[in-house]
């Protein structure tokens, strides 16, 4: 998965922004500061990949040996000479090897990027990529720099399945289990945070609020990455997508097929076959869809939901599995058989994308608006104590992310017809 190798090149606005956070990395630590920057930016603008790219150099530079003979080396290639410089200066100074920590709200991501990590021999270990918990409950000896991906997914009590961690790690840090959340636990337990956050990813009550977000992060160094580096699309595809899903009045715009292939399937098989064609041909092509439906192969292998006839998806007579529980969904073979939702995929770029539009989201033409049916709805943590225009917000943000997730293509199918007929006017029949 080339996204998360630290050998991935920069973009000049990438590649600013990580010089000037390791040094006020060097300039706070240096001076006993506590210090966090946020990087800010849509789907595919870069965000993981810069990460990535920071903790390489902050792991790395500190035992980098700088011969004039070898600055053309490729070990050199990727660092500013003058900030690397500076990290070594500083880091032979400073009384203790950094600790440093990639945290990841999502167990599936965790998993990649451990993997990726591990595979790739890079000074970056498995044992660098941990969960929220994980990092909080080391509060003994806390973490110098916390890089911290997808913060918009860090938790609050409300609605969360593990509450028991979440108590425990609140307690630790002597806070009010009540009022606090998991942003406020890290920044507690580190020295430095580096933060990606996007508050149109957030999917669910118990994610941070914004108003949180921004009221603990005011002091903050905030970099937006503007580029679009994931869909090859047109420049506008990001907010051509928002205009579609909030119903804005807007022109057309077209695709060529051949750079970025946006299609509507009225046969939701045909979607799914033309997606597997593409995985076995390109690899990394899934299909995804809302939680429209009971999870009831959950706990199952696909072997033994076949076998159980435990099909948690049917469309027309078409019948599918929802993700293995056990398994990958990305990187393992069952991903190609089985229908992803949206917690296997954020933060992931694909291929392509197939999206299943659920029996949870309609189009009324009398009012020509998109609206949710509640009862559709099968997250039942996510849909759990909130009003009608909060869910719809949530699923909305949903839709965006997995809309948002195909490198070179996006095929969409709606089980509402309604829906189906409005997408017609700006996306091209397959």
């Amino acid at each position: 998965m080339f996204k998360f190798s630290p050998y991935h090149a920069l973009t000049s606005e990438q590649n600013d922004a990580c010089n000037v956070i390791i040094n006020d990395i060097i300039h706070k630590l240096d001076n006993k500061l506590h210090g966090i920057s946020v990087i800010k930016g849509e789907p595919g603008s870069g965000k993981t990949i810069l990460l990535i790219n920071l903790i390489y150099k902050l792991v790395n530079g500190q035992d980098i040996e700088i011969n004039d003979d070898d600055l053309d080396n490729d070990s050199f290639l990727s660092y500013d000479l003058s900030t690397l410089l500076s990290l070594k200066a500083f880091a032979k100074a400073y009384p203790k090897k950094l600790k440093i920590g990639y945290v990841s709200p999502m167990a599936a991501l965790r998993e990649t990027l451990g993997k990726v990590f591990k595979d790739i021999k890079c000074g970056l270990s498995k044992s660098l990529v941990i969960g929220p918990s994980e990092a909080i409950k080391s509060i003994d000896e806390p973490y110098d720099i916390l890089i911290i991906d997808e913060s918009h997914r860090l938790t609050t009590r409300k609605n969360i399945q593990n509450y028991k961690s979440f108590q425990d790690c609140a307690k630790l840090l002597n806070l009010d289990d009540k009022k606090t959340n998991q942003l406020e636990m890290l920044l507690k337990s580190c020295k430095y945070a580096v933060l990606v956050y996007d508050e149109n990813q957030s999917i669910k009550g118990s994610d941070i609020s914004n108003d949180d977000f921004n009221r603990l992060t005011k002091d903050a160094k905030i970099f937006e990455l503007k580029n679009q580096l994931r869909c090859k699309g047109n420049k506008n595809y990001i907010k051509y997508i928002d205009d579609i899903l909030n119903v804005r009045d807007i022109n057309k715009l077209t695709f060529d097929e051949n750079i970025f292939d946006f299609k509507i399937f009225t046969n939701v098989n045909d979607l799914v076959n033309r997606i597997r064609s593409l995985d076995n041909k390109f690899g990394l092509s899934r299909v995804c869809a809302g939680y429209s439906w009971p999870w009831i192969s959950n706990g199952l292998s696909l072997l033994e939901a076949k076998k159980e006839n435990k099909y948690d998806i049917n469309i027309d007579g078409n019948r599918y599995i929802w993700n293995i529980k056990s398994d990958n969904f990305i990187l393992d073979n069952s991903g190609n058989e089985t229908i992803g939702c949206v917690h296997r995929l954020q933060g992931y770029d694909l291929n392509y994308v197939g999206v299943i539009f659920g029996n949870e989201i309609t189009f009324n033409k009398e009012k020509n608006i998109i609206e949710i049916n509640k009862n559709n709805f099968y997250d039942i943590n996510v849909k759990k104590s909130v009003d009608t225009l909060t869910l719809k917000n949530y699923i909305l943000n949903t839709y965006r992310i997995l809309l948002t997730r195909g490198i070179k293509g996006c095929y969409i199918y709606c089980c509402d017809k309604n829906l189906e007929e409005y997408f017609k006017k700006y996306i091209d029949l397959a």
